[in-house]
């Protein structure tokens, strides 16, 4: 995909370009600077690289429509309107016959969500480094993917029995 700023590993990364973390309370803090590679977490990479990805996912990544049905259906419940499929959270339905997948990563001081709504073509990717980053979430999403995007946030705030 040419994400030639992306890195699994520490080691590679230019620390001039890096935003560091902040804990609740605005106190920079200490970077995990990992020298081992972990696909599932401490993913090094830009707004720019990450946006290639997204981009990717939106338009089929690469899949066979089959293969990409599979990857965004419903593989187990999290809650109400919404499931895991594979590597992605699902949401389900959204409103005006959309569904969204979702995707983030959470570590001390670094909060990411990444939506992409296939039907309508339409993605948000969302970075920030503050432990207070998560709260700016539902205002992005309402705002940038409108009632979709309310809908997710309805879903993940509904409390359930």
């Amino acid at each position: 995909l040419g994400m030639a700023s992306t890195r699994f590993t520490w080691n590679a990364v230019d620390e001039r370009r890096f935003a560091y973390p902040f804990d609740p309370d605005e106190k920079q803090l200490e970077v995990v600077k990992n020298t081992v590679p972990n696909a599932a977490d401490l993913l090094k990479t830009t707004m720019a690289d990450y946006c290639k990805f997204v981009t990717w996912v939106l338009n089929g990544a690469g899949l066979d429509k089959t293969l990409f049905g599979e990857m965004a259906s419903h593989q187990a419940v999290r809650k109400a309107d919404s499931y895991m499929g594979l590597g992605w959270v699902i949401y389900d339905p959204v409103g005006e016959d959309e569904y969204a997948l979702s995707h983030g990563g959470h570590d001390p001081g670094v909060h990411t969500l990444a939506v992409v709504l296939p039907k309508s073509k339409r993605a948000l990717v969302i970075f920030t480094n503050s432990d207070n980053g998560i709260k700016i979430y539902p205002d992005l999403l309402g705002y940038y993917l409108g009632a979709q995007g309310q809908a997710i946030v309805s879903i993940e705030t509904k409390k359930t029995p």
